[in-house]
């Protein structure tokens, strides 16, 4: 047990008494305002939106996907079970730096067993086909995902299209 001992006369103890409570109310005041910012960050991140996505239906799916601006096969061209890696490698770690950027972390369900759902993507510009769009899911939840192309100098991004071809759909679609 630790005991400490002050021998203080009347102002001391009321200028003790005043700084304490100065020191409660501001440290009470900064883990408010910071707890917020916290807050804040994590309910306005993808992370938070797409990693609690429940897509438990293919047209939960197939809606996701096209939310993303993606005109997409109706059906699943392939569904495949998949047992992730139990440690990451080289190629868990270039294909993270795409999920983390959309707000997913496939290291996190490492050594556990998911499904793949592949689509056709319809409308990708410049690229009439070769083009699909996979969803890893773990518990009906998305942890990882991309758009890519199958051709031997192909592609891979996430969800969302690059700036660059985002606004070439937008002058096609209009």
């Amino acid at each position: 047990m630790f005991t400490v001992s002050l021998n203080l006369n009347k102002k001391r103890k009321k200028t003790v008494a005043i700084c304490g409570v100065v020191l409660i109310f501001m440290l009470a005041a900064a883990f408010t305002f910071s707890k917020g910012a916290l807050f804040k960050e994590k309910t306005d991140s993808s992370e938070q939106t797409l990693a609690k996505t429940v897509l438990d239906t293919n047209e939960k799916r197939t809606e996701f996907l096209k939310s993303f601006g993606w005109d997409i096969s109706a059906e699943p061209l392939e569904t495949v079970d998949v047992q992730l890696p139990s440690e990451s490698d080289e190629v868990i770690e270039m294909y993270n730096q795409i999920q983390t950027a959309q707000g997913l972390d496939i290291k996190k369900y490492l050594g556990k067993k998911a499904v793949r759902y592949t689509y056709e993507v319809k409308n990708y510009p410049g690229k009439p086909e070769n083009i699909r769009a996979n969803i890893i899911m773990y518990k009906d939840k998305p942890i990882a995902g991309d758009i890519s192309s199958v051709e031997i100098n192909g592609f891979m991004h996430g969800f969302k299209a690059p700036e660059d071809i985002q606004i070439q759909m937008n002058t096609q679609n209009q």
